[in-house]
């Protein structure tokens, strides 16, 4: 295990000789439990999408979702010290459960807009004055231990009720990993390195300070909780350096700090992004850490603003399908529509079913496994695919693609130089994102794996659904791995619609053990043109019947069941040649008259199960 890393000796005497309000951190983390979770597997109860600041306790069925989402200040909940009122949460609560609807629930302790926290609080720990809003003194040792009692209250008071599934961590403004917001990050950081005594540009003791403020409250939770419901952190925000999230190490190798993303995953502490975003202009490295700790944490996520279009509701969830998510808390306008709000119900209400049956399965459990095809629009965006347990090998042999998109990058970061810009197709969700074959530059293929865990080896039932665009009058073809090599499952020929299309092959004999140029599934454009693909959907269906052993006649010797001329005709077409597995009468490997007889003898006989 890495040695943390003693501060250094100055501070230790400035701290000595400060006021109890300048407590070392490190103190209360020591009283907060122990360092490793006691979770021995995932906790992550009731997935699916939930309606953020469920106020108006919208229908569960009506709307296509699981549950509801509310956040209290704790102003509210403690307005005086030791004396809780849960009233109005209790109320809330029941109502939703009258409804069928789980619950995930936070607290709010600042907002940026007012007092969230009890007045006891400030009167011990004093805020920070930032032009005029009262920022908590997170890293003062009365706030800390004042918000772990609370903390420890409101586990007491519902970590057993079976209608609460999970419960979002509070640390900063906004719920977040970050004291305030950036234009006031400065006034905070000036005022804790007035109070530890330390140079405001010395950001690797401040970032320290507050990586340790982060993991105690993020402590407390889990204390408070313990393993009965799961405790997630909306963990991406940092204060002055984004390497706060993750563990830091001096040359010497010992640790600078534990940051909070591995000290949560390590204590079985869940991780929510509140930044889900249909094409993240930083998409290949925001959602790593969730990729990284699906199978062990609970993972959730709330949106980037308030999406109102159904292509980003659409691409956002499969986002989050591609980090395997557990929870995701939408606005409620995604759910009712609102005033400006573009979303075609008829289609998205659709999207969140299948959300809502994906959410939180494993490989075991999954109803299926699909990839949607697609790139960023954005230089450093996420370029692969949103896989679900199938994987698109680009690198194979004639199979790298090209990506398409209707949507170009916007201002806040710089466009993808590989995507294709195509506003010619149609307008429907499907297009925002896609992928094409690339016949010109001698890419007519595309090749997927079927994850290992899922399917390797056969002969095994499974129901392929492939979506296309129906563009053009040329033809498309897909093979797969079967138990006897590469074989045909479709050839499709488009009608020129210019639609997106789905197409459903039923096979009885996947074998999917990488057959095919490393692969288990191609698709084939033919020569004739390209395709563009949005989607291929794979299930394991009922397998095929148990074959009934048989027992048959020798003389059948071309196995079809029967003795009849077509054996006779065989076997004597090798009168007086060395072929032992036509040797039928006397085991000396040489096809005589004897063994033609034999054939004859049992002319008209059948095979019978065993």
């Amino acid at each position: 295990m890495p040695r943390r890393i003693p501060v250094p000796l100055p501070l230790l005497a400035v701290l000595a000789l400060a006021t109890s309000l300048l407590a070392p951190v490190a103190t209360l983390l020591a009283q907060g439990g122990s360092p490793a979770s006691s979770q021995a597997t995932k906790l992550a109860p009731s997935p699916g999408l939930y309606s953020l600041y469920d106020y108006s306790n919208i229908d569960q069925t009506q709307y296509h979702l699981v549950g509801g989402h509310q956040s209290y200040d704790w102003r509210a909940l403690e307005p005086t010290e030791g004396s809780y009122n849960w009233g109005s949460l209790d109320r809330w609560i029941a109502g939703e459960a009258a409804k069928n609807k789980p619950v995930a629930l936070g607290i709010e302790i600042y907002g940026g807009d007012g007092r969230r926290m009890p007045d006891y609080v400030y009167s011990v720990a004093p805020a920070v004055n930032c032009s005029g809003r009262e920022v908590p003194r997170y890293w003062s040792n009365q706030f800390l231990a004042k918000y772990r009692q609370f903390i420890l209250a409101f586990g007491n008071k519902y970590r057993n009720d079976a209608r609460v599934a999970w419960i979002q961590i509070g640390v900063g403004i906004y719920q977040e990993t970050q004291p305030e917001s950036y234009s006031y990050k400065p006034c905070v950081r000036d005022a804790m390195a007035a109070d530890l005594g330390v140079s405001s540009s010395d950001t690797t003791v401040l970032s320290a300070r507050w990586v340790e403020v982060v993991n105690y409250i993020q402590q407390a939770y889990k204390d408070a909780f313990g393993d009965s419901k799961p405790v997630l952190l909306q963990y991406v925000p940092t204060f002055l350096d984004y390497t706060e999230q993750h563990n830091q190490y001096n040359t010497d190798g010992t640790l600078r700090w534990e940051g909070w993303v591995d000290y949560a995953v390590a204590r079985g502490i869940g991780l929510k992004h509140a930044g889900l975003l249909a094409d993240h202009w930083v998409g290949g490295s925001t959602y790593r850490d969730q990729h990284n700790n699906f199978q062990t944490v609970a993972i959730g996520y709330e949106p980037f603003g308030n999406p109102v279009t159904t292509y980003e509701l659409y691409w956002l969830l499969l986002a989050a399908l591609n980090n395997h998510a557990d929870y995701v808390a939408l606005f409620p306008n995604a759910f009712t529509g609102c005033t400006g709000c573009q979303i075609d119900f008829s289609f998205i209400y659709n999207h969140y079913d299948f959300f809502n049956a994906h959410a939180g399965v494993t490989l075991e459990t999954t109803p299926d496994v699909f990839v949607a095809l697609r790139d960023s629009s954005y230089k450093w965006g996420d370029h692969d695919n949103f896989n679900f347990w199938i994987q698109q090998d680009h690198g194979a042999s004639g199979g790298k693609s090209k990506g398409v998109t209707t949507i170009p990058a916007g201002s806040v970061s710089y466009p993808n130089p590989d995507i294709e810009l195509d506003p010619s197709l149609p307008d429907h969700p499907y297009s925002a994102w896609t992928r094409r074959t690339d016949q010109g530059s001698g890419n007519p293929f595309m090749y997927f794996n079927v994850d290992d865990g899922y399917i390797f080896g056969g002969p095994a039932a499974v129901e392929i659904t492939v979506t296309y665009l129906d563009r053009g009058t040329d033809r498309w073809q897909l093979t797969y791995d079967s138990a006897n090599g590469e074989k045909l499952a479709r050839e499709q020929r488009k009608t020129g619609t210019d639609t997106w299309k789905s197409v459903t092959i039923t096979l009885d004999d996947a074998a999917f053990t990488n057959g095919i140029n490393g692969n288990d599934l191609k698709l084939d454009s033919t020569g004739d043109g390209d395709d563009y693909f949005h989607m291929i959907r794979l299930r394991r269906t009922s397998p095929p019947p148990t074959p009934v052993p048989q027992i048959c006649p020798t003389g059948d010797v071309n196995e079809d069941g029967q003795v009849n001329a077509d054996d006779v005709q065989l076997i004597a077409g090798f009168w007086l040649q060395m072929k032992p597995e036509y040797d039928l009468a006397n085991s000396d490997g040489l096809v005589t008259i004897a063994d033609i007889m034999e054939v004859a003898n049992q002319f008209g006989q059948v095979c019978h199960p065993a």
